[in-house]
């Protein structure tokens, strides 16, 4: 009688942590299919060379840029630029995965107008295109708050080492090999990745 008893306490316990380890793993997976992977770069062009912007810059008046993203899947992607007294949504598209996407495209350029002193840019990668109708519905200080908010909210982190970003003719012109970055982040439901700039005329 004891020696069935144990038995059964053995089965019951085993059978318990098997239904513990599947719960853990089923919830992994679903943090995973929630989970967004991109390398996000912006170059900076100044006297005719190029290089790799901070995220906290300095720039000056006409200097232009460009944004290069490679995601691990199709996302929807907003590009937002704003300062103290507008926001200016330049791109509203959906990118491919495994390719170099430029923007605005290759051999073009955003520019910085020098209006004002503060210029952000915001980078915004989702697995779906529920944000777009807040995004285009909201303005100026509500829409930051609102993208801000789910920068919160997805945890946006340094993930694992990618590939250096290239366009059509190889490597970024004018960057050093030892400059190009690999790094490509992670984010929860959304990707948000922000700039700040100040602009010196």
């Amino acid at each position: 009688m004891k020696i069935t008893y144990m038995v059964v306490v053995i089965l019951a316990v085993l059978t318990l942590f098997n239904a513990q380890q599947i719960k853990s793993v089923s919830i992994q997976e679903k943090k995973g299919s929630d989970t967004l992977k991109a390398q996000i770069e912006v170059s900076i062009l100044s006297n005719g060379s190029q290089r790799y912007a901070k995220l906290f810059d300095k720039v000056r008046t006409k200097e232009k840029f460009r944004i290069f993203i490679k995601a691990d899947q199709n996302y929807y992607l907003w590009i937002l630029s704003s300062n103290d007294f507008s926001t200016l949504l330049l791109s509203d598209t959906l990118i491919k995965s495994k390719t170099i996407n430029i923007f605005p495209e290759i051999e073009k350029y955003y520019e910085f107008d020098g209006k004002q002193s503060q210029e952000s840019l915001l980078i915004f990668l989702s697995k779906d295109d529920k944000p777009n109708h807040n995004i285009k519905k909201l303005k100026n200080a509500e829409l930051i708050k609102y993208v801000k908010k789910l920068s919160d909210l997805s945890k946006c982190n340094i993930s694992e080492t990618g590939e250096p970003l290239i366009n059509i003719n190889g490597n970024l012109r004018d960057l050093s090999e030892s400059e190009l970055r690999t790094t490509k982040y992670y984010g929860i439901n959304y990707l948000i990745k922000e700039y700040k700039f100040n602009v010196k005329k």
